[in-house]
């Protein structure tokens, strides 16, 4: 069975105490539909200022690796987001 092509949004959400990592697609009426949805605590990040750039840097590998892990809906192609990961 051949994978069909889909071109996905990702947003990061970086906050002092977490960071979340979305992902969706438009459908053809051009609605946005949620495709997964994560958040993950997070250090290093002070009144909107990176402190510690380690501490960020793996929150946010941690996030969006965790973008559709676990949700039926979301496909193969959502790996797409793991670019941020080494």
């Amino acid at each position: 069975m051949q994978a069909e092509n889909k071109n996905y949004i990702v947003a990061i959400d970086l906050g002092s105490g977490s960071v979340t990592a979305a992902a969706g697609s438009k459908d053809p009426d051009g609605r946005l539909n949620i495709i997964d949805m994560v958040s993950k605590p997070m250090q290093g990040m002070s009144c909107g200022e990176v402190i510690n750039i380690e501490q960020v840097t793996g929150a946010v590998r941690a996030a969006v690796g965790s973008v559709g892990r676990g949700n039926p809906a979301a496909d193969q192609h959502l790996i797409l987001c793991k670019a941020l990961q080494p």
